[in-house]
């Protein structure tokens, strides 16, 4: 939403009033009289102009021009199961490796396409960011779930599009209990990256991430995925609302045909509202072998994966509008 707002402030108190009442939905970071509201609380970002002018009368007007607001949905971080479906039983094996340990991306063409990437996951574009780097090449990935599709999958990653660089955040602590969320800060490519993760209940992980710019990443994900061949491959859409806004979720499945233990679910929830009118993620296979990326997005992304069972209500009953 652009708008243009004028607003008549008598003192520093009214101001100090205003900008405290949340309904407004629109704040400053500096002025010349020393309020400052930190807007990211609002879900305000990219004022193009902000200017607050004083007269002799000790009067002012805030000036809140070309003022791009933005409404975003986040996770409740809810941790028991209310009364909706969870997942099934996971061994929790998540594994730190390098990047190349299941597969080699850069001989995988067919999971990283140029028309999606210019260049797939190697030693030359791969960077530390705030991590050793011993641990430069390191990645985060799951094992097998105990008998689930995947057989060493994961190796998360975000991919920087502005300087077309990758960086794996490793995840710590891992393979936590049911319930347990982490919340970590990622320093790479000059940007900050918080990512919340965890199991938040039986059989569903959620990866979290916030970015506090608005500069494009993309999120992925890849390793091998299949049961030999006889995989059952679906993407669903389901219809919810936050607020006043319809929206659509975006999901699909994995699932070994004909074993209805075997299947993974992965649902897909870009943070800013307006990059969820499309399917958020490309997925790409060479075999076996699957590749999962977003699209570009900024602000954040919200990704569960839930095993055996489609959780999407559980899932709907976890976002929320800001």
């Amino acid at each position: 939403m652009v708008y243009t707002s004028t607003v008549n402030i008598t003192n520093q108190s009214d101001l100090v009033n205003f900008l405290n009442d949340s309904s407004h939905r629109i704040g400053i970071v500096e002025n010349d009289i020393g309020i400052s509201k930190n807007n990211s609380v609002l879900g305000i970002d990219n004022f193009f102009s902000k200017i607050l002018k004083t007269d002799n009368t000790n009067s002012a007007k805030l000036y809140f021009m070309n003022a791009e607001v933005y409404n975003l949905i986040r996770s409740k971080n809810n941790i028991t199961d209310g009364g909706f479906q969870i997942g099934n039983y996971v061994d929790k094996d998540m594994n730190i490796d390098v990047f190349d340990y299941e597969l080699t991306p850069a001989d995988e063409s067919d999971l990283f396409p140029t028309s999606e990437l210019p260049s797939p996951p190697q030693d030359s574009n791969i960077i530390a960011g705030d991590k050793s780097e011993e641990n430069r090449l390191n990645s985060s990935y799951w094992n097998d779930w105990e008998d689930d599709v995947f057989d060493d999958w994961g190796f998360f990653y975000i991919y920087d599009t502005n300087s077309g660089t990758y960086y794996f955040p490793l995840f710590d602590p891992i393979n936590e209990n049911d319930g347990v969320l982490t919340t970590q800060v990622f320093n790479a490519f000059n940007r900050q990256f918080t990512i919340i993760h965890g199991y938040c209940v039986e059989g569903i992980f959620k990866i979290e991430i916030s970015v506090n710019d608005d500069l494009p990443f993309r999120f992925g994900a890849y390793g091998n995925m299949g049961s030999d061949g006889d995989e059952v491959v679906e993407n669903f859409t389901q219809a919810y609302s936050l607020g006043s806004n319809n929206l659509t979720l975006y999901y699909r499945k994995d699932a070994e045909d004909g074993d209805d233990t075997e299947i993974l679910y992965t649902y897909v929830i870009p943070k800013k509202i307006s990059e969820n009118d499309t399917q958020p993620y490309v997925v790409n296979y060479n075999g076996t072998d699957m590749s999962l990326i977003t699209r570009e997005l900024t602000r954040g992304v919200i990704i569960y994966f839930a095993k055996t069972n489609d959780v999407k209500d559980w899932v709907l009953n976890d976002l929320e509008f800001v």
